[in-house]
């Protein structure tokens, strides 16, 4: 019987090294939301000076952190985050939005951005209050304006000074000094108040009381020493001599100080001097001899003085010596910032010879005018007529102004502003009547 082959079939084997099928890994879960999560408001006034709030809502699921960030027409403003805001000059117009961020370990972040607020509108000033004015309201006097406070500090503040409701130019400080101009109105003071940021804001004053005109000046010298003087004067002349042309006022430094607390509101300047004058000869207990003096040769349009000589050349040389003294050896600081008024009396010693005695107060008025100081020239008519006469035009005389004295009141001081000055070319400036026993001066300018 033959053989029989049986052919056994089998499955490959895998290799050893084969790994195990992959399995699919489960999918992870989703961050929760923050639920709820409202879109948050604003409340206040959109307005400088005012504080806004976010007003968040209620997150959850709760505790959950809230940060705030707040925006102007959308750009980010630095440092601006936390629930409160109070917008600065520099959001005027615009309008501002917060947004609200929550987070939670656990729960995906959730942003929320409020609707705009209103445009941003300029702060209000207060408090505002009305000024007052302090003070005399005459002329020559300081007025005062008293602002108040003002806030939220701080505050700009500007003055403008008006007169019957008119504006005053230039009267624009804290405190204004009536002028002449300004007697019988009444003034007022605006204050305006300006901060960035906030809308200016103006408050006016009541009115004074109608100013008053300026009261007269007074003119004092060696005999008022060691004498209470008069206050509040509005302008002040003081004596330079003790009487004579060749001396010193024992009170000058005191009464110049004195002269000095003048309240001012007329024309004259608020202080003035005036010097002694007279024409001694040989007779006096000096007279010149040459035309130098104080180490300087003088021009003399009569020509030259010669010793033992008491006609014009020497009597001009007298008197720019005498003035010369005033003004360097007397204790007068920068006397040519002064009006020198020439006291011409009777009382003092002139020459017979008119000439004479009008070339004496040409040579004070040559100093004077060399140094730069003005000059004018006080007398009566009775007394300058009978001492130095008609001047000429060539005269530097000609043209000075006059003070003229022997007024009884002040009526008749006020009267004598139109009297003749005491040259063809002059004017009557200031006039002087006594009252109390001192001189008072009425200022005619």
């Amino acid at each position: 019987m033959p053989a029989m082959v049986l052919l056994l079939m089998l499955a490959p084997l895998a290799p050893a090294s084969a790994a195990a099928p992959a399995t699919t890994p489960a999918r992870e879960a989703s961050a929760a939301q923050l639920q709820p999560a409202p879109v948050p408001t604003v409340t206040g006034t959109a307005k400088i000076g005012y504080t806004l709030t976010a007003v968040p809502g209620t997150w959850g699921p709760a505790p959950v952190a809230l940060k705030y960030q707040w925006k102007a027409n959308g750009l980010v403003l630095i440092n601006a985050t936390a629930a409160t805001y109070k917008p600065t000059s520099a959001q005027t117009g615009k309008t501002l939005t917060v947004t609200v961020t929550g987070t939670k370990t656990g729960y995906t972040s959730t942003a929320k951005t409020s609707a705009p607020t209103a445009a941003v509108a300029a702060g209000t000033l207060g408090p505002a209050p009305v000024p007052t004015i302090t003070g005399t309201a005459k002329v020559g006097y300081t007025l005062t304006a008293v602002p108040g406070t003002w806030g939220p500090a701080p505050v700009t503040l500007k003055y403008q000074w008006k007169a019957n409701g008119v504006v005053l130019l230039g009267a624009s400080a804290a405190t204004f000094k009536p002028a002449a101009a300004h007697a019988g109105k009444t003034l007022t003071v605006t204050v305006t108040g300006t901060k960035t940021g906030y809308s200016s804001k103006a408050k006016s004053s009541a009115s004074t009381a109608a100013v008053r005109a300026a009261g007269p000046g007074v003119d004092v010298s060696w005999p008022q020493c060691g004498n209470p003087l008069p206050k509040g004067q509005s302008f002040a002349i003081v004596g330079v001599n003790h009487g004579l042309a060749n001396n010193t006022n024992p009170c000058l430094a005191t009464q110049l100080s004195w002269a000095k607390t003048s309240t001012g509101g007329t024309g004259q300047p608020l202080v003035a001097l005036y010097v002694n004058t007279g024409n001694p000869g040989t007779a006096g207990s000096w007279w010149p001899t040459s035309n130098s003096y104080g180490g300087k040769t003088v021009a003399n349009p009569y020509g030259t003085c010669t010793k033992g000589s008491v006609g014009t050349a020497c009597s001009y040389m007298y008197g720019y010596a005498k003035a010369y003294d005033d003004a360097n050896i007397r204790g007068i600081t920068n006397p040519a910032s002064y009006t020198w008024w020439l006291d011409v009396e009777t009382e003092n010693s002139w020459s017979t010879n008119k000439a004479a005695n009008r070339a004496d107060l040409e040579g004070m008025a040559a100093y004077f005018a060399s140094i730069g100081a003005k000059t004018g020239l006080y007398s009566t008519g009775y007394q300058w007529g009978l001492i130095v006469g008609t001047v000429p035009s060539t005269s530097n005389l000609y043209a000075q102004r006059s003070w003229l004295a022997g007024a009884s009141s002040l009526t008749h001081a006020s009267s004598m502003c139109s009297a003749a000055p005491l040259t063809g070319g002059g004017k009557v400036t200031m006039t002087q009547y006594i009252s109390g026993g001192f001189d008072y001066n009425k200022s005619c300018i």
